[in-house]
């Protein structure tokens, strides 16, 4: 960026694939928007929306490894309190290019508002588990909100 104060940080384009060969190419300018700019309601309870959904993807991964050991023990799970984390880090890493992919096809808000449900649904799936596998499979459905 230039430290110019004359210099202009507006982007222009023109449209060269018209379907009209006639027609001349149309030209558009994007300015930034200036810093006395407030930003719309709606900016805001989009923007707290997101951080509430990263502070309780964040908050259910540290209560699960917190509370792992007891919840095993509870469950006499015995050696299969590594599948909780495993199942919950490979449907992680399978998830991800998919929801990225959704969100391009669909939208970002259809792919949030799913994978929040997805979630809503591996938790109760969790925390009414009885058997370490159904604690298992309730945990690889949460992982959907954390991509």
């Amino acid at each position: 960026m230039s430290s110019d104060p004359h210099h202009n940080n507006s982007v222009t384009w023109s449209d060269t694939a018209t379907e009209d060969p006639a027609r001349p190419p149309q030209s558009t300018t994007i300015s930034p928007p200036s810093n006395g700019e407030k930003k719309s309601s709606s900016f805001w309870l989009s923007f707290s929306a997101l951080i509430v959904c990263t502070f309780v993807s964040a908050l259910d991964q540290t209560a699960i490894a917190t509370a792992l050991p007891t919840i095993t023990g509870d469950l006499q799970g015995g050696d299969d309190f590594v599948w909780v984390g495993a199942a919950y880090g490979l449907a992680s890493a399978a998830i991800l290019p998919l929801s990225g992919r959704f969100a391009d096809a669909f939208g970002r808000r259809p792919v949030m508002l799913a994978v929040v449900a997805l979630f809503l649904v591996g938790s109760a799936i969790s925390g009414s588990s009885r058997t370490m596998n159904t604690l298992i499979a309730g945990r690889s459905k949460s992982t959907y909100y954390s991509s």
